[in-house]
């Protein structure tokens, strides 16, 4: 049997039974249906280099945009790509962020940020414990097993025994069945 789209509205039918018996009839609706698709493909191509265009103009303005913005903010003066990445940054804007604003590479990024920090004295502040980490303590706490506290944090039971072993926790006595 053959499949085939009827009209315009793309359709699923199966051929008739005369059309398998006849192979000219067959050979015409294997060639209708391959200039349906044929079309249908062209007009699918002719949207999505439109969408395409769309797609960069958009870009383009919001770079326009955001340009503007910083030369309002920057009494009517243009700023260059690391006075750029600065201001991006104190604003607490995330790397991925500044090398989509700027068109920066992540290693220029990175280079201008650490001068930056060294200059101002910012310290990167690293957490003390994780929540991962409490979560453990805290099952260790109520005197779960390691299984269950592995379960309760979501983590692997080597990873609960390494942060047991670390905050000096005796592990926990399994429970007999």
């Amino acid at each position: 049997m053959l499949i085939t789209y009827k009209n315009t509205d793309i359709k699923i039918r199966f051929a008739e039974e005369d059309l398998s018996n006849n192979k000219v009839a067959l050979l015409t609706e294997l060639a209708k249906s391959n200039k349906q698709l044929n079309e249908i493909k062209a007009e699918y191509d002719k949207e999505k280099a439109a969408n395409d265009r769309l797609v960069a103009l958009r870009y383009e303005l919001h770079r326009r945009e955001k340009a503007e913005e910083l030369r309002l903010a920057n009494a009517g003066k243009l700023l260059n790509k690391k006075d750029k990445i600065e201001f991006y940054f104190s604003q607490g804007k995330s790397y991925d962020e500044i090398a989509l604003l700027t068109e920066a590479t992540p290693a220029y990024i990175y280079k201008v940020i650490s001068t930056y920090r060294k200059q101002n004295h910012i310290k990167i502040e690293k957490p003390t414990q994780s929540e991962l980490e409490e979560t453990i303590k805290l099952g260790y706490r109520s005197r779960m097993s390691i299984e269950e506290i592995a379960a309760l944090a979501k983590v692997s039971r080597q990873y609960v025994y390494k942060i047991l072993k670390k905050n000096n926790m005796p592990y926990p006595k399994r429970k007999k069945s």
